[in-house]
């Protein structure tokens, strides 16, 4: 089986060697240049924010400043020393929780474990590929 597999190999290859290598017709790459020039002189650069919305935000930001500045003592901006959760009184359910070191130990590896395989993934992918 594998005698006859190299046969069709050899066979191939001898083939492969005798055709006559194809030239691509004159001025292709004059032409490949020129569509390539005119397909990127079509795409203009457009500012994701406009400039006229940057400036705005600058502005309205700088007025709030000023106000904030001649304005330092507003009922708007005090805050109660209490916190939200005091305020709520929520407890902790994991409070009474006890882990062993053990299983600690086995979660680190487990995590360690899990952000390794990306990067091991993109290692076997480029050194295959």
């Amino acid at each position: 089986m594998e005698e006859l597999s190299n046969k069709q190999d050899e066979i191939l290859k001898r083939m492969v060697k005798e055709l006559p290598l194809e030239q691509p017709s004159p001025g292709f790459s004059a032409k490949v240049l020129q569509q390539l020039e005119v397909k990127s002189a079509l795409k203009r650069y457009r500012p994701l924010i406009p400039r006229r919305v940057l400036v705005l935000c600058g502005i309205l930001f700088s007025l709030a400043l000023v106000w904030v500045y001649w304005n330092p003592e507003n009922r708007f901006f005090t805050t109660n020393p209490t916190t939200v959760l005091e305020r709520l009184d929520i407890k902790n359910p994991l409070a009474s929780l006890h882990v062993s070191k053990t299983t600690l130990y086995a979660f680190a590896f487990m995590a360690l474990f899990l952000v390794q395989i990306p990067f091991l993934k993109r290692m076997l992918e480029k050194h295959h590929l």
